[in-house]
């Protein structure tokens, strides 16, 4: 084991090939200052178990694959095509629910994405489960018409979503929800 101490605080490092040398370890301190380890080209790694803890050197105790786990695995491998066909028809399903979602809230009059004075809204969804960020962007391209002083709504279900603000005010360059 080798230490290294270094006076500035460490924020990224990586170790791999830098120039003609295989073994370099970069090192970017929280200052911006870049330091760089070499090995020497004669250095061998070899496993030395002597000095190894107890609880390292013995086995894990991995369960048993269960007779479902097997099954499946069976299934997976002896229909493979059919596997992928199924899981392309509930893409397709997915896909069909979310259009036809879209397609009611355009009938609706609550569509998501609407155009007044040269405006268009994009919004786009980043995270998946129970938290996520919702990032909306406001384009106006119109030279005359100020986006000052409009409002952006949201419409959903209470009971399952959560929103700090659910109503904002377009008057700033970059919102965040």
């Amino acid at each position: 084991v080798a230490l290294a101490n270094k006076e500035d605080i460490i924020v990224g490092m990586k170790f791999g090939r830098f120039g003609r040398e295989e073994g370099a370890l970069l090192m970017v301190g929280r200052g911006g200052a870049l330091s760089i380890k070499m090995l020497r080209r004669t250095v061998s790694f070899e496993n030395k178990d002597a000095h190894a803890a107890p609880s390292q050197a013995a086995s894990l105790d991995i369960p048993k694959k269960t007779k479902v786990f097997v099954d499946q695995t069976v299934r997976e491998r002896d229909n493979p095509y059919a596997m992928h066909n199924a899981f392309q028809k509930d893409l397709y399903r997915i896909r069909l629910g979310a259009a036809k979602a879209f397609a009611k809230s355009l009938k609706t009059s609550s569509a998501p994405i609407t155009t007044t004075h040269s405006m268009n809204i994009s919004a786009q969804v980043q995270g998946m489960g129970p938290l996520f960020r919702l990032t909306i962007t406001v384009y106006n391209s119109s030279p005359t018409v100020s986006i000052i002083d409009h409002y952006i709504t949201f419409k959903c279900d209470y009971s399952l979503y959560r929103l700090s603000r659910p109503r904002i005010e377009v008057n700033h360059t970059h919102l965040m929800l």
